[in-house]
């Protein structure tokens, strides 16, 4: 049984396009979704990358280094790999982005390089040093103009300031020459005073004495002293047979010691009361509290102070110089002993 295949009637005004949901592919019909997607994603990327071009172009920013290894990024390389290529729709044309190389953190930066390079000006070759006379000229005559002009406002104003020093000079010298004849008068004042305090009272006639004793003091404790070290050092054999002449040396240069020390003790209560303001405790090698110049009295008496520690060195070398001789004198008292002893044990032999 044969069955006739039943042909599709087309209404009218249909041709150019189909219903929805029927599968028509004529000329005007509409594609399908899953195209239109694809279109409209690459049209998307496609405007995307000429934005990116056209900001790029408008405001180049240069890379900046990376502490590591940069990667390329990002999303136009991400949108491209998705979807399909400017190759496969035919009349776009997209522009990439510029894309930055890589830069690794150990190589030169733009800096660095910018620097390494030198500096090249817009102008050519260094000019070269010219020979044209006039140009030489040129370039000296202003120098040596500048040059003669400071050094003749050096001397003008050293010349000024030469001036204003002599000037304040002699007003100084104006002003002081009241000032150095009260100076001299006052020096003249001085040395009068000292010669009337020397030449006035007693201390003129104590004072001599007492210095003339101190020296002749000195030089009697020095001769003694060394005689007495000399005696003390060296082997005495007697003279004569009686048994007291060994001792007589030591007995002599004994007393002198001891008449020595005498003398010093009285020399220094002598310039003990010579420093003395009569009498009192304030002496007069004190300073004056007014800060003037001390007068010939305590000028004379700074003197005489100073000589006390003098004497009482010397009086310690005297008393030392008599326990020398007195060991001395025992140690020959010792000998001359035991040699009578060692003489009348043969004896009595």
């Amino acid at each position: 049984m044969a069955f006739a295949r039943p042909t599709s009637s087309k209404a009218p005004g249909n041709t150019a396009r189909g219903r929805p949901g029927s599968s028509a592919t004529t000329t005007g019909a509409r594609p399908p979704k899953s195209t239109q997607s694809r279109a409209s994603s690459v049209s998307s990327t496609t405007s995307e990358r000429r934005s990116h071009s056209r900001a790029s172009a408008r405001d180049p920013v240069p890379p900046k280094p990376l502490d590591g290894p940069s990667q390329p990024s990002s999303r136009p390389a991400s949108i491209c790999s998705n979807h399909s290529t400017p190759a496969d729709e035919p009349g776009s044309r997209p522009q990439s982005p510029p894309a930055s190389k890589p830069q690794s953190s150990t190589g030169p930066t733009d800096s660095s390089v910018k620097a390494a390079q030198p500096e090249q000006s817009g102008s050519g070759p260094a000019p070269q040093p010219t020979t044209d006379p006039l140009q030489v000229a040129a370039q000296v005559y202003p120098w040596i103009y500048m040059t003669s002009t400071l050094e003749a406002c050096f001397k003008s104003s050293e010349t000024a300031a030469e001036k204003d020093l002599a000037a304040r000079e002699a007003e100084l010298a104006e002003e002081e020459s009241d000032v150095a004849e009260q100076r001299v008068r006052l020096e003249a004042e001085r040395q009068i005073e000292f010669y009337e305090e020397l030449s006035g009272d007693k201390f003129a006639t104590a004072a001599p004495s007492i210095m003339q004793a101190f020296i002749a003091h000195g030089d009697a404790c020095t001769l003694l002293e060394a005689e007495a070290l000399q005696l003390a050092t060296t082997s005495n054999a007697p003279a004569e047979d009686d048994y007291y002449s060994p001792m007589r040396p030591y007995n002599t240069l004994l007393q002198k010691l001891e008449e020595k020390q005498r003398e010093q003790s009285q020399l220094h209560a002598s310039i003990v009361a010579l420093t003395q303001d009569d009498g009192g405790t304030k002496t007069l090698a004190e300073v004056p509290e007014n800060g003037d110049q001390p007068s010939a009295r305590t000028q004379m008496i700074n003197v005489f102070s100073a000589c006390l520690p003098v004497l009482q060195a010397r009086a310690a070398n005297l008393q030392m110089a008599h326990e020398l001789l007195e060991g001395a004198k025992e140690n020959l008292a010792m000998s001359i002993h035991l040699e009578s002893l060692e003489f009348s044990e043969s004896e009595g032999e």
